[in-house]
């Protein structure tokens, strides 16, 4: 009797010191309260029901992170190519406008190198006065032929010979011989609309005409 009562006091101390003594017969839930008395003890804050909420965390941020699906990422692809293909039509675009800026440069450029190499052509032809010196420039660059189909204004449908770059063309060269370095722009120019209309008389244009006429 004296050992069958001091046994209950034995366990009650094995409770405190030894949870594991315990497990050995218990029950479920003295299991469990022993689990939680261990856990307890070793200092973990997480319960197996913190842990499964935690693991399902887990499994939801992987979900919401998941990767694009097969129409977002064609969504994606137009896009890019779509934007690759307006950045062409800009480059595109820009190299038109160089090619033609170069175009004109150089139509600029052989325009004055022209406007140069005839000048100094028309100098040489000579001449002692403004009005022989006109005269021989006006011949050497037009046909008597042409010159019919011209005047000063551009009237009665001619062609309007002060539009022409050989106006200013005519000026300088006139400058250039030494016999007429002083003449005028207005000089030059009187020769020149008295040449052009002198172009019907000449190469027989006269005489056909008084033939014409009688």
């Amino acid at each position: 009797m004296a050992s069958a009562k001091k046994r209950p006091y034995s366990l009650s101390l094995l409770s405190q010191s030894s949870p594991t003594a315990i497990n050995i017969g218990s029950s479920g839930n003295e299991r469990t309260a022993v689990s939680e008395l261990c856990s307890e003890r070793s200092g973990g804050n997480t319960t197996p029901s913190q842990a499964r909420t935690d693991h399902s965390g887990i499994l939801i941020n992987r979900r919401t992170t998941a990767k694009p699906t097969r129409a977002q990422n064609a969504d994606f692809s137009e896009s890019v190519i779509r934007t690759i293909l307006t950045n062409q039509e800009v480059i595109k675009d820009q190299m038109g406008i160089l090619v033609k800026l170069v175009h004109q440069l150089k139509r600029q450029l052989l325009d004055e190198e022209f406007k140069k190499t005839l000048t100094m052509t028309l100098a040489q032809r000579g001449g002692t006065a403004v009005k022989d010196t006109v005269w021989r420039m006006m011949g050497y660059l037009l046909t008597n032929e042409l010159a019919r189909q011209m005047n000063w204004k551009g009237a009665n449908g001619k062609a309007a010979f002060k539009n022409l770059i050989l106006r200013g063309i005519i000026n300088e060269a006139v400058r250039r011989n030494r016999l007429t370095a002083t003449s005028t722009d207005q000089e030059t120019e009187l020769w020149i609309k008295r040449w052009l209309h002198l172009a019907g008389d000449r190469d027989g244009g006269r005489r056909a005409r008084q033939r014409t006429d009688n």
